[in-house]
């Protein structure tokens, strides 16, 4: 094959380069929005690919962990609220112990009826009282039932301690029937107390008078008054009287005592 080597060559590329501009040119009239659609195409597939492969996989984690948030925000709700309660706890701790403290001081301490009958001898020294007798007769326990106590109420049933003390006196005992045989716990302990005295009638009064202002409870059971006939002293009296007092167990084996029949019975608060 012979080669006309007198052929222009510029031409030649010419004509190829013409040739596919054309070509060009009329692939874009026949698709012009190809670009936009493969771009569009490619969004859409790699958004597919998101949701299959990582969107969708972790909507469970996301619960859990969206639960988690609920979670601790009920929990911060639940941490304020328990920290009102203890405020609230303290704050009934402090008005209980200073109750309990107020009361403390009502009932006697060790060695308290000791006190009590130094008391008693100085006032009859005091109002010029004869004392015949004054003797312990009975220290019994009175048992204790467990129940819930308002906070608005006092300590004790039927006693309130306020800013006159000695005007707190404790209900009388609740008797029930119970197991004798097991040991009770024990609210405090009833002492009781015979005082026979005899002397003016108005000294006796102011007696009386003063034993009541004792910064400790004294309540007098019974009281008996006989007019004694004398020439030598108008309006002299002999008194029988018998005393109440209380007092904390002592120690540990006074806090759980069997029931016996003639215990002072139970007492609630």
């Amino acid at each position: 094959m012979a080669i006309d080597m007198n052929a222009d060559i510029g031409k030649i590329f010419k004509g190829l380069f013409s040739k596919n501009t054309a070509k060009t040119q009329a692939d874009v009239k026949v698709n012009p929005y190809k670009n936009i659609m493969i771009g569009g195409a490619s969004v859409v597939g790699v958004v597919l690919l998101y949701l299959i492969f990582i969107f969708l996989p972790k909507q469970d984690e996301l619960a859990t962990k969206f639960g988690q948030v609920n979670q601790i925000s009920q929990l911060n709700a639940e941490i304020v609220s328990l920290g009102q309660e203890v405020l609230l706890a303290k704050d009934l701790l402090v008005k209980r112990k200073s109750t309990f403290e107020q009361m403390s001081k009502l009932f006697l301490a060790q060695g308290g009826l000791d006190k009590l009958y130094r008391y008693i001898s100085h006032l009859a020294l005091t109002h010029k009282i004869m004392i015949s007798k004054l003797k312990q007769i009975s220290d019994k326990p009175v048992f204790q039932l467990v129940s819930v106590v308002d906070p608005n109420e006092t300590l004790i049933d039927g006693g309130e301690i306020g800013g006159d003390e000695a005007s707190f006196e404790p209900p009388p005992p609740v008797m029930e029937e119970n197991d004798s045989s097991t040991p009770k716990a024990v609210a405090f302990y009833r002492l009781m107390v015979q005082l026979d005295v005899s002397g003016n009638f108005l000294s006796w009064s102011k007696f009386r008078r003063d034993l009541a202002k004792m910064d400790k409870i004294i309540v007098i059971e019974s009281e008996h008054i006989k007019l004694v006939k004398s020439e030598k002293e108008q309006g002299r009296v002999a008194v029988n009287l018998v005393l109440a007092a209380y007092r904390w167990p002592a120690n540990d084996n006074e806090k759980y005592v069997k029931e016996e029949n003639d215990s002072e019975g139970l007492y609630e608060y």
